[in-house]
Formats: structure tokens, sequence, C-alpha cells
């Protein structure tokens, strides 16, 4: 009888162990797949979605493009040059998702009592979801791979300010601040997360108040540096709020961001 018990428990074991040895080889074949991709179409010539338009932009420069200003970001740092734009993208991208992940093994540890190696199944978990949900991919920088990025780094540096010291906590929160303070000119639609984020401090960090004003001194900082380095705020607000409040507001027009689109879709 025991030695019954003994064979069936040490099944039970065996496959569970095969289960998750299948789970991880998968995920470490998935990963390997879409590095390999990802590096192997730096220079290849393949165009998914807007990729094209995305590159005019950041060639380009234009007044505007209503409602996102990604592109003026990067003014004379790329030259057109595709090469550079996607292994640019896809070093923020992995980036991002290393500071996420670390983020979340410094929140988590104290909690579960996790070990070095968790880190790294938090990155290829994280790097497997956001290909996923990012299939077909546009390898090139727009406003969805910048918000994505930011919003990673935002929070992976909000993750690891809740267990260092009063300094670096203070240094993180206005780091993530001045990260996602840049959502205000990628996409303006995406700015109501800033207000997860400083719920997310309220909630888990110690120093509460001080992270939040560091965390609103660094938006205050991405405005600054905005406004002086790229665009000044008059030429902001003649090219890129007047036309996309006009746009909005005029029932008439068809774009895609204007008021007819959602009254039909109503």
């Amino acid at each position: 009888m025991l030695l019954k018990y003994f064979y069936t428990n040490l099944i039970k074991l065996m496959h569970l162990v095969l289960i998750k040895f299948h789970k991880i080889i998968f995920s470490l074949l998935f990963f390997t797949f879409v590095l390999f991709i990802s590096v192997y179409t730096f220079d290849k010539g393949i165009v998914i979605d807007d990729e094209a338009w995305y590159l005019f932009l950041l060639k380009n420069i234009p007044d505007s493009v209503a409602p996102t200003q990604f592109f003026k970001l990067f003014f004379n740092f790329f030259n057109g040059d595709i090469y550079r734009i996607r292994v640019f993208n896809f070093i923020l991208e992995l980036f991002s998702i290393i500071i996420f992940s670390f983020g979340i093994f410094r929140f988590l540890k104290p909690r579960f009592d996790l070990l070095k190696r968790d880190f790294v199944s938090f990155f290829i978990f994280t790097f497997i979801g956001f290909s996923i949900f990012t299939i077909p991919v546009c390898g090139v920088i727009y406003y969805v791979t910048l918000n994505r990025a930011i919003l990673l780094l935002s929070l992976g540096f909000l993750l690891i300010s809740f267990n260092v010291k009063y300094s670096y906590k203070l240094f993180f929160s206005l780091l993530a601040g001045f990260l996602v303070g840049f959502q205000f000119f990628i996409m303006i639609t995406t700015v109501p997360v800033i207000l997860g984020l400083l719920l997310l401090i309220y909630v888990y960090n110690i120093d509460k108040w001080p992270s939040v004003f560091a965390f609103l001194v660094g938006i205050f900082l991405t405005f600054t540096v905005y406004f002086v380095v790229v665009e000044s705020p008059a030429h902001f607000w003649q090219f890129e709020i007047m036309p996309h409040l006009s746009n909005s507001a005029n029932v008439g027009y068809h774009g895609a961001h204007g008021f007819l689109p959602m009254l039909r879709w109503v």
C-alpha cells in the first residue's frame, strides 16, 4: 500500500516536472525565435503595417501630425537611416523590458523570497508577452513602441524605488515622472495612465508625498526640456493642439480622430 502511494505520487511529480519542462522549453524556443527574427530583419525590406509612414515622419519632421509629435523628439538623430532606427527601437524595447522585469523582481522579492533566476523568468515571459501583443511587429520608432517602452521604464523605476534608500527613492520617482511626462507629446490620449502611477506610489511607497512630489517634478522637467529643446509652447499650441481640437470638433471631418467616425461607431 505504501509502495503504491509512493509510485502514484512519484508519477504525479514527474508529470508536473514534465509539463513545467515543456513550458520552459517552449518559452525559450519562442524567445529565441522572436529575438532572431527581430535581429535578422534589421536590414531587410519588410513593411508589415504603417512602418513606411512612420519612417517618413522621422525623416521629414513635418510641423504637425496631430495627435502625436513623437518624430520631433528624434530631430537629426537618425538622418533617415532605417537600420539605425530599427536597432535603436530594438535596444530601447529590450532595455525597457529589463528594467520592468527587474522592478517586478525587486518588488516581489521580499514578499515571495524570490531567487535571481526568477528575474530571468520575468524577463523572458515579459518579452514573450509583449511580442505576442505586437505581432505583426512594426520594428521602427513610433508612438505605440515609444508609449510601451516609456510605460515599462516608468513602472519599472517606480517598483525599484519602493525598496531602495530614501535618496535613491526620490531619484527613481523623479526619473519615472520625467519619462512618463513625454506621453503628453507622444500620444496625449495615454496621459490618464499617470493617475495610475500616482495611485501606485500612494499605495505602496512608504514615503508617499515626497515621492509624489519628485514624480511631479519629473513631469515638469519633461515640459521644460521639450519646450526648450524641441519646440516652443506657441508652436506646439498652433500646430498640435488647435488642429487636433478643430478636427475633433468638426462633425464633417472624416479623419480617424474626428467626431463623425465616433458618431458612426455609436
